[in-house]
């Protein structure tokens, strides 16, 4: 299982199923166990299924995901353990992810959120 984020925006003059994508990224979970790690720091629903909780803009999810960022930042023996355990680095690259999607959100905070 693998989670794909768009931040798109319709843009007048293109038929509904055309839309500007401005950034997309993939996280895959068998390599990073992202949604441990999404879990554990309780932004897992919001990261894979924004639109269940209200959250269709770029602008809506960016506390939810800098509040996910921030409790591992302030909680990292926990996280870290995972690294231990399977020596891949996991947490780091979750938090670059995110991190990443949060700079995004900034940059297209109009944009809509799409997730696969």
């Amino acid at each position: 299982m693998s989670l794909s984020v768009y931040l798109y925006t319709e843009k007048e003059g293109f038929r509904p199923d055309e839309v500007r994508k401005s950034y997309s990224f993939a996280m895959s979970i068998e390599k990073f166990m992202a949604g441990r790690i999404a879990k554990d720091a309780g932004v897992f629903d919001v990261l894979y299924f924004p639109g269940r909780h209200g959250i269709h803009f770029a602008k809506d999810i960016i506390d939810h995901l800098q509040a996910g960022v921030d409790f591992i930042a302030n909680n990292p023996n926990g996280f870290y353990e995972l690294d231990k355990k399977h020596g891949w680095g996991l947490v780091a690259e979750f938090v670059k992810y995110i991190e990443e999607y949060i700079a995004a959100c900034k940059l297209y905070p109009d944009y809509k959120i799409e997730t696969y």
